[in-house]
């Protein structure tokens, strides 16, 4: 907060955590500092989660032979989850609140299956979901609104694990045959066995992939790495403006190979990048982030791709140090310097699909507020 936080009227809201998961209870503190009277007509504290996509398209066109290129351009934004709450104010509407410092605490739980947040850009191209809280004050007066947000990370929890098995039948040289032997012909069937299907980014898969080549090509090896396939859209459901593509997105792992007429099985270990944790699976309104197991069967200049999906999960476990969604820094305990002078009881803030709050809950929320303890001037105490 620094001068402004001591020497202005200036608003703050806290989170206690930086990273949750889905249908965890979250607290949150909204202290104001009034270093000045200021008419007050509201308060209001916002959840909301938004997904936004861009990318860059060349548009071509003109007339005979004069010819334009241009960049559009393109993308779009959805909210998938919104809700506010009014917190009490120390008298009527309007009525104008005097120097002190005032605290609400605000608490609200997050629906179970929220889906994770996602962060990507590939220079062209962007996909982001984001969790935020806010207050805003709206003065009665001329003053323009005080506004405070706050970023925050939401981890999906693992569903069940299971397991996942896909098998096809390759057919070789549809007009080939053992009188043609520069034309490989015959059949290779092929299966892919995960004992999970789901991983976490950091760390690995191990894939079984069974092979019975009956053709008359040897697969000379095998190659197994992680797939991802990304569709962007400007509106929900509106296939008519979407960007999509594949790419690759770990480093291969390779297995010896299949000789022709013969059958093997090769248990290939694939490590997941960990940097994949800002961008878990997802199937949300404008962004779908899928992944698959991707195994390439090499024979010579050829070879034959098969996949099994895959759910990438985000990061489990510890909040990394307590850093929030916009790279800020959570402070866990509460400084010295910041002593309100009117404190309000806490409420609650209904999220659509949430679960109620259990019947303790407002009254285990915190009481202190993790602000700068720079020195608040003599008018404000």
């Amino acid at each position: 907060m620094g001068a402004n936080w001591s020497q202005h009227n200036a608003v703050h809201l806290q989170l206690l955590k930086a990273v949750y998961q889905d249908g965890d209870i979250v607290h949150a503190v909204v202290a104001l500092n009034l270093v000045e009277p200021l008419p007050v007509a509201d308060i209001s504290v916002q959840v909301r989660a938004v997904e936004k996509t861009c990318w860059a398209t060349t548009y071509s066109g003109g007339f005979g032979q004069v010819k334009q290129a241009r960049n559009l351009d393109r993308g779009g934004t959805a909210t998938l989850m919104h809700a506010a709450v009014d917190l009490e104010l120390p008298g009527p509407a309007g009525r104008e609140l005097a120097p002190g410092r005032y605290q609400w605490g605000v608490v609200f739980a997050l629906p179970p299956g929220s889906p994770s947040t996602f962060e990507q850009d590939w220079g062209d191209a962007g996909a982001y979901l984001s969790y935020e809280a806010s207050v805003v004050i709206r003065s009665a007066g001329k003053h323009a609104p005080m506004l405070a947000r706050e970023f925050f990370t939401v981890h999906q929890k693992p569903q069940e694990a299971h397991g996942a098995e896909h098998s096809e039948e390759l057919l070789l040289g549809k007009g080939g045959s053992a009188l043609n032997p520069f034309k490989p012909h015959g059949v290779i069937a092929a299966s892919l066995k995960l004992a999970q299907a789901q991983c976490l980014p950091g760390g690995d898969i191990e894939l079984l992939v069974a092979v019975d080549n009956r053709s008359s090509a040897a697969v000379k090896s095998i190659e197994v790495g992680l797939e991802r396939d990304i569709m962007l859209q400007e509106e929900p459901g509106c296939v008519a403006s979407q960007h999509g593509f594949r790419e690759l997105c770990s480093k291969h792992a390779t297995a010896q190979g299949v000789p022709a007429n013969s059958a093997a099985e090769r248990h290939v270990r694939v490590a997941m990048p960990a940097e994949l944790g800002q961008q878990p699976s997802l199937s949300g309104s404008l962004i779908s982030c899928s992944y698959s197991a991707r195994a390439t069967l090499k024979m010579g200049l050829f070879g034959e791709d098969l996949h099994i999906p895959l759910r990438m999960l985000a990061p489990q476990g510890a909040d990394g140090g307590g850093s929030g969604a916009n790279g800020a820094k959570v402070v866990a305990q509460p400084p010295a310097g910041w002593q309100p002078t009117q404190v309000f009881p806490p409420v609650a803030l209904s999220l659509p699909g949430a679960a109620p709050l259990p019947a303790d809950a407002l009254q285990q929320g915190p009481l202190s507020m993790a602000v700068s303890s720079a020195e608040l001037p003599a008018g404000a105490a």
